[in-house]
């Protein structure tokens, strides 16, 4: 048998046969979401499942005792865009989802689940990273998100370095700055669709203008007035299959550090948490610090009613 499973192949006995201690679950999520006239609205979804499947094919080599099962891949998300094509639901839903899987895997004591996504949406990853924390909480399943810190880094143009070295030569100043404000649909994005799904994209994609703003700038609504509102963000027609390469090489290293650490039972709070934990840790204490505030407040009345 393969060390990269698909889930919804497998018969139940050989899903039972599996070590728990030596099987990790991967599960690829991504919402629907426009990206400009030249992409499909699946790229974040067909992004995460290559990035899924592909991590668990390098982790299973490195590591032939390990088995992966690969989860179907969920096309769901929040925080996209509003706009043509896009599909977004609360975030409350996502994370509910996301906690009844890891609830009924626990139940048959497959603790170590990876989430993937290729969605940067910020309240998309917080949600990712705050099911995470609490399906430890709730559960004691290790459930992380290897890419999230990495992601927002990348985001924020934080691997010019890596991937000047990955790519063997200096970026230009033009470069540098197209890279600086690539968030949407622009030069990454479509370098991947490149690599992996090249019948899928467009070649009026080369002819696109740059459209570059700021991180701080971004906002769901943003995007129509952008532009000629067509629905990108960055540098489309600087895409290589290249740059995709050099990228992606980049994000397997990292990964690949954080889920062996994750296979063997280690501490992954280092390499997965970004700056976004911070907004779950003071949001999970301060409703705690308020149901405790509450209970008390109940608890004084009903003894000064009884008092009385």
């Amino acid at each position: 048998m393969s060390p990269v499973l698909e889930f919804e192949k497998l018969t139940w006995p050989e899903i039972d046969a599996l070590k728990r201690e030596k099987t990790l679950v991967f599960l690829a999520l991504s919402p629907i979401e426009e990206h400009g006239p030249h992409l499909p609205v699946g790229v974040d979804f067909f992004n995460a499942g290559f990035f899924a499947r592909r991590t668990a094919e390098n982790l299973t080599k490195e590591r032939p005792d390990l088995n992966v099962l690969l989860y179907p891949a969920i096309p769901i998300g929040a925080n996209t865009f509003r706009f043509v094509g896009s599909v977004w639901i609360k975030i409350g839903t996502l994370k509910r989802m996301l906690l009844e899987i890891a609830r009924s895997l626990s139940r048959f004591n497959f603790d170590k689940i990876a989430l993937f996504s290729a969605h940067g949406g910020p309240f998309h990853l917080l949600t990712l990273e705050e099911a995470c924390f609490l399906a430890r909480r709730k559960y004691g399943v290790q459930m992380i998100l290897p890419g999230s810190a990495a992601t927002v880094k990348f985001l924020r143009g934080e691997y010019q370095s890596e991937i000047e070295q990955a790519l063997g030569r200096k970026l230009d100043e033009e470069e540098k700055k197209a890279f600086k404000h690539d968030f949407h649909a622009g030069w990454w994005e479509t370098s991947m669709m490149l690599l992996n799904f090249p019948h899928l994209v467009k070649p009026e994609y080369k002819k696109l203008e740059p459209v570059l703003v700021r991180f701080r700038d971004l906002r769901t609504n943003a995007i129509p007035k952008l532009g000629k509102g067509e629905g990108y963000m960055g540098s489309p027609a600087r895409a290589t299959k290249e740059f995709a390469d050099a990228t992606t090489r980049i994000f397997f290293r990292l990964g690949q550090i954080v889920l062996l650490k994750l296979a063997d039972g280690q501490n992954t709070d280092q390499e997965t948490k970004s700056i976004l934990s911070k907004i779950i840790r003071w949001k999970f204490w301060l409703l705690r610090g308020v149901a405790i505030l509450a209970a008390a407040l109940i608890l004084f009345f009903i003894l000064r009613s009884t008092l009385h």
